[in-house]
């Protein structure tokens, strides 16, 4: 779906007879100018924006290129900024990023070339408050799954080395490397077996400084994999590593230091014959012995993806349950401290398209903020403490998304004029707004009338107040709003 799907709810909270500033929970999507394959990989919350980052894609006629995109919207799920930092001329994948001690923030990504698709580097950018680069640094001939900053504000990044060329599996290794805070790199260590496919989603730091690396080891051959653990110390020398077997091909998402010093790591097991997957979530001491193992869901359904600690022990996951090939609802549950499943609640629309959460936070007002993917487009999805787009929906009210009318824009990209076109099944008023990538409204248009059946609306634009660019253009009617982006030549 194009422009942007919202599901707003307004909670007003009342504690001690006194009454805080009003909540808005949204459920929203946002296409970018590249126009589809957009993803929210990474989400960071600053008090007053969620910025996230991730992809869009578009094919130029010999491959898929790619731009990384860094959404910074507002308390009330609305777009302030767009940054796409680097270029477009490479395939950019999988791109996240972290926040960084001094406000700012590391991009971190991967890509290929046209020309060599099974080659894969990586890159660390840095960026100010605004989106302007301060400095690129290479990540080196590995692809870089997780990073972090350290206490002295080095980075050390977990991947891979060694990649695969999209159809033959070939052997990768678990890398970890270390950079300054300039993005000089100090050192950069791969472990496992090189004849085997293998490689890190996570890193964690201990108390004593030392690191332990979460990942996955596979067969090349039969293609089934087990968890791999790998200690090291500081320096990244090798103290011990553990490999999980499973009776079932195991794949490893994520993983966590607990409230306890111990170790969380998530995934799912999956049939790789029957494409049967279930959630799983499994607790280590500090030594890899595993603590406890729980399952949950259905047996051919979820995908953990990102799962974070709150502060009382209990844990908030999300991901994906598939409901076929290609089709998938986004999911958050709530596990207490021992993994027993609070809660359980599912986003998107279950039809033939993928909808999958990536990244979770907490919003600053004691409820989730999830980022991802649904049906082609970048997801936001804000909620209260219980995971509920309207509040207290674990109490017996339904979450309900009211009658849309169906609204488009053409001609896009634009210049003289731009139409709107909209659907409605009463007379009723819209207003439109165009704002500019620096969340400046340039130009608004209240009180247009529309009357029952489609309407054509025509702005124009061709005045003192545009020039060539990006815009949104945000549409709004009974307290309903869709944002699209747009240029303007």
């Amino acid at each position: 779906m194009h422009g942007v799907k919202s599901i707003l709810s307004i909670c007003l909270i009342v504690c001690l007879g006194y009454a805080t500033e009003a909540q808005v929970y949204f459920d929203n999507t946002y296409e970018t100018p590249l126009g589809f394959g957009n993803s929210g990989n990474a989400l960071v919350w600053d008090g007053t924006h969620f910025i996230t980052c991730g992809n869009s894609n578009f094919y130029n006629g010999n491959c898929f290129q790619s731009s990384i995109d860094i959404f910074r919207v507002n308390l009330s799920g609305l777009v302030d900024t767009l940054q796409t930092p680097g270029s477009i001329s490479t395939d950019w994948r999988t791109s996240r990023f972290i926040a960084t001690m001094d406000s700012n923030y590391i991009v971190y990504s991967n890509h290929t070339s046209c020309f060599t698709p099974s080659t894969v580097s990586s890159t660390l950018l840095k960026l100010n408050e605004s989106g302007s680069t301060l400095w690129t640094a290479p990540g080196g001939n590995q692809s870089i799954i997780y990073l972090k900053q350290l206490d002295d504000q080095s980075l050390l990044g977990a991947g891979q080395y060694g990649f695969n060329d999209g159809i033959n599996l070939t052997v990768s290794q678990m890398a970890l490397s270390k950079w300054d805070s300039s993005g000089n790199i100090i050192w950069s260590k791969t472990y496992g077996d090189n004849s085997l496919f293998g490689y890190a989603v996570s890193v964690q730091v201990f108390s004593d400084n030392s690191y332990m690396m979460i990942g996955n080891v596979r067969d090349s051959i039969t293609n089934y994999g087990d968890a791999l653990i790998v200690k090291t110390d500081s320096a990244g020398n090798q103290i011990w590593t553990k490999r999980i077997p499973s009776d079932q091909d195991i794949v490893i998402d994520g993983g966590l230091i607990t409230n306890d010093s111990n170790c969380l790591i998530y995934g799912h097991e999956y049939d790789s014959i029957t494409n049967d997957r279930q959630a799983f979530f499994s607790k280590l001491d500090t030594s890899g012995n595993t603590l406890w193992k729980k399952t949950y869901g259905d047996l051919n359904h979820e995908s953990v993806y990102h799962t974070i600690e709150l502060s009382d022990g209990t844990m908030i996951a999300i991901g994906a349950e598939w409901t076929g090939p290609n089709q998938s609802t986004g999911f958050m549950m709530k596990l207490s401290e021992a993994g027993d499943s609070l809660w359980w609640r599912t986003f998107g629309d279950t039809d033939t398209s993928i909808n999958r959460f990536n990244s979770v936070t907490e919003n600053g007002n004691g409820g989730f903020i999830c980022t991802g993917e649904s049906k082609g487009d970048m997801w936001l999805v804000n909620t209260d403490s219980l995971g509920c787009l309207i509040s207290n929906c674990a109490t017996g009210i339904t979450n309900t998304e009211r009658q849309r009318e169906e609204v488009s824009i053409y001609p896009v990209p634009f210049h003289e004029k731009l139409k709107i076109e909209i659907e409605a099944d009463t007379p009723n008023e819209l207003m439109v707004s165009i704002v500019n990538v620096l969340g400046q409204v340039v130009q608004s248009y209240p009180n247009l009338q529309m009357m029952p059946g489609k309407n054509v609306i025509t702005l124009n634009t061709l005045d003192q107040h545009f020039s060539n660019g990006i815009y949104f253009i945000s549409v709004t009617v009974d307290g309903l709003s869709y944002h699209f982006p747009a240029m303007r030549y």
